[in-house]
This record gives structure tokens, C-alpha cells and sequence, in this order.
């Protein structure tokens, strides 16, 4: 993976809860919100062999990636909830159930022994937007350009679905996830702070050019060209 740390989330140890309660993992995934609303069916486009290394992403459930949670939580991060500065929300029926129903997940699997290496959740924003809200990989895995290729090939999927936008939020002190979203069409557009996770920096890729003329006619200046080809003024 490009990035030093493995989350979108400041305190993504937090999540570990999640798997307090999970049932035993099943293989096939469920029938996400994204399913309902926009008719995306994952395992039409997955499971997918990344280029950059030896990995297959697949379409999986919740409970195969709080089973993987689970098994490397230790090796994945190295803090410990409890010292955190802000809010830990604890488990609830409500968040596990959210996970379930709610959210798409995936698995990064070695080509090599076919064991997993890491993890991705997604989920429905609103009506035209997604929402890139975990992932995480093993430290020895990562730089390796996994999750960029994977961004970049979950974009192109969306396209063909009413998707108007994708967005993430990152911690601003985490670099290289910052830059990964750059390099992968991302634009900064806005800022957050929250009593979970702290300062935020919302991250925006739009999906229409019309979308993306509007946020850069309005909000950016400087040297570029605006989507019609016009000079900027």
C-alpha cells in the first residue's frame, strides 16, 4: 500500500469493536444499500486481479473482515483505543447492524497463499454519493500500490451506476493517504471536526464533469484549464 497507516479514520483502532459481535464469516456478500439503490452488484464486477502486485480483490460480507480484524488487529495498529483524545462510541447492536446491511466489503487476497492481507468498507452517503469509510492492510503488504489500484478500479465501477461522487475523510497529519487521494483525482473540499476522530479533511472525486466544472469554477484558482477547455480567469 502507498500509505504508512491503513485508515481513513485518526483512530481507526476504534473499529475493532465491531467484531465483538459479528457472526461467523460468510463468503458471499450481502445486499448492500448500494444494491438496493443503484442496482450494484459486486460479485459482477469482482473478484478483480490488481496489476501492481500479486493481489485479487473480492466481494465478500462484513463478517470476514471483522474475522480478519479479529486475527491481526495487533499487527495492523499498535496504539491503544483507551489513549486516544477523543470519543470511542464502544459497540452497539445499531453500529454492527449498519455494517451488515449497510456497507459493501472486500478483501485483498494473496495471490501467493491465498490468505487475506487486508480489508476495505464502503457505503452508500446519500442517493448520488459513496463514501470510502475503512480499510486496512498488513503492514508487510503495504506500499505496494494496492489501495490505489483498488480506488481507482471502485471509481470505475461506480460510473456506470448513478453515482454523481465518491468522498473519504483523512486525518490532515496522514500524508500519504492525502497524497494517494490526489494522485487518484481527489479533491480537497472541505474540513470537519468531530468529537470521534477529530480534525478531518473531506476528500471529494467527482464523477460528471459538469460536477467537477462547478466545485472548480467556484472554489479554485490559479493556472488550469476548466472543463469545457477554457482558460480559467
Amino acid at each position: 500500500m502507498d500509505a504508512s497507516t491503513t485508515s481513513f479514520s485518526p483512530t481507526p483502532h476504534s473499529e475493532y469493536q465491531l467484531i465483538l459481535s459479528a457472526q461467523e464469516p460468510k463468503a458471499e456478500p450481502a445486499r448492500s444499500l448500494a444494491c438496493k439503490l443503484w442496482g450494484v452488484d459486486w460479485t459482477r464486477h469482482y473478484p478483480v486481479r490488481l496489476t501492481s502486485s500479486a493481489t485479487v480483490v473480492e466481494a465478500t460480507s462484513f463478517g470476514q473482515v471483522a474475522e480478519f480484524l479479529k486475527q491481526n488487529i495487533q499487527a495492523i495498529y499498535r496504539s491503544n483505543q483507551e489513549d486516544q483524545a477523543f470519543l470511542f462510541s464502544g459497540q452497539h447492536a445499531a453500529k454492527s447492524a449498519f455494517y451488515e446491511e449497510c456497507s459493501d466489503s472486500f478483501v485483498f487476497r494473496s495471490q501467493q497463499d491465498g490468505r487475506v492481507i487486508g480489508v476495505f468498507i464502503g457505503n452508500v452517503l446519500d442517493w448520488s454519493s459513496y463514501y470510502l469509510r475503512y480499510t486496512a492492510i498488513l503492514p508487510e503488504f503495504r506500499r505496494q500500490g494496492i489501495f490505489a489500484e483498488f480506488v481507482e478500479g471502485l471509481v470505475e465501477v461506480l460510473k456506470a451506476y448513478p453515482v454523481e461522487r465518491v468522498e473519504a475523510d483523512v486525518s490532515p497529519n496522514n500524508h500519504p493517504q492525502v497524497h494517494l487521494l490526489n494522485r487518484v483525482g481527489f479533491n480537497l473540499s472541505g474540513t470537519l471536526l468531530t468529537e470521534r476522530w477529530g480534525a478531518l479533511s473531506r476528500f471529494t472525486k467527482y464523477m460528471k464533469p459538469a460536477n467537477q466544472a462547478v466545485f472548480l469554477n467556484q472554489f479554485c484558482v490559479g493556472d488550469y484549464k476548466k472543463m469545457d477547455g477554457s482558460p480559467n480567469k
